[in-house]
């Protein structure tokens, strides 16, 4: 299933709660940064994205 999910306006915080949840038991994500402005990193949206998933790493393709 590809799921479409929206980050919101600026940081980590503006996810939806329906939206981590998606991103939290998906096999991978891609996170489009080329027309999206993000005001946060990228190791740190990882990590708050992996934060309560115990099979995500980064290391592991979950994240492209």
């Amino acid at each position: 299933m590809l799921y479409l999910v929206g980050l919101g306006l600026s940081d980590e915080t503006d996810i939806t709660v329906k939206g981590l949840e998606i991103v939290r038991k998906a096999a991978s994500v891609y996170l489009e940064a080329y027309t999206s402005i993000l005001l946060v990193d990228r190791s740190i949206l990882v990590s708050k994205l992996q934060h309560s998933s115990s099979a995500a790493t980064a290391s592991n393709g979950r994240f492209v």
